[in-house]
């Protein structure tokens, strides 16, 4: 398995967007994504490969999910009481090693933690929920074409403009920048 497709398993395993890795990375979401692609490579000494083997092994909080991760680095069901830092050692080693794991393998172990016990159905249905509370309504407006993407992006630098505090602003696109000149 390449890079990409370690990373892939791992996202999906771990119910993790791009934005949630970036964020905890510190970097831009588009690089997740072309790190998911294939487009870009990280180097087998980059710092990120050890932010997200701690990253991954944090999510890890149920033994099923630590058992799939031993699993697929290579390493057995006993140790699933290690700590949180050799879960994340191992995936760290992992991402950046040829993996020996054929894809039959990853559809099992996929198959098995998509069978395992929900959530759900370990919370007992005699608690009574509080009423689903009501959100605020808000007005939708959508934007079409390279026009559309200008104007968007003009709305979105202007309100955030308007907020006055200091605040995150994160604009992703996943078509080519070409549309910002035009």
């Amino acid at each position: 398995m390449r890079f990409n497709e370690k990373l892939n398993l791992l996202m999906k395993m771990s119910n993790t967007t791009n934005m949630l890795l970036a964020e905890a990375l510190g970097i831009d979401p588009s690089l997740v994504s072309r790190w998911r692609t294939g487009s870009r490579d990280l180097s087998t000494h980059s710092r990120y490969i050890q932010a997200m083997g701690i990253y991954f092994a944090s999510r890890a909080k149920l033994d099923f999910q630590r058992v799939a991760l031993l699993e697929l680095t290579g390493h057995t069901f006993e140790e699933k009481d290690v700590p949180e830092s050799v879960i994340a050692g191992y995936l760290s080693r992992w991402l950046t090693n040829d993996s020996k794991i054929t894809s039959e393998a990853i559809e099992t172990l996929l198959d098995t933690i998509s069978q395992s016990t929900s959530v759900d159905s370990r919370i007992p249905h005699s608690i009574e929920l509080p009423p689903e509370p009501n959100g605020t309504t808000l007005l939708a407006q959508s934007f079409t074409g390279i026009k559309g993407l200008q104007e968007a992006s003009v709305k979105l630098l202007m309100r955030a403009a308007s907020i006055g505090s200091q605040a995150k602003l994160l604009l992703y696109s996943d078509e080519p920048m070409d549309w910002i000149n035009s």
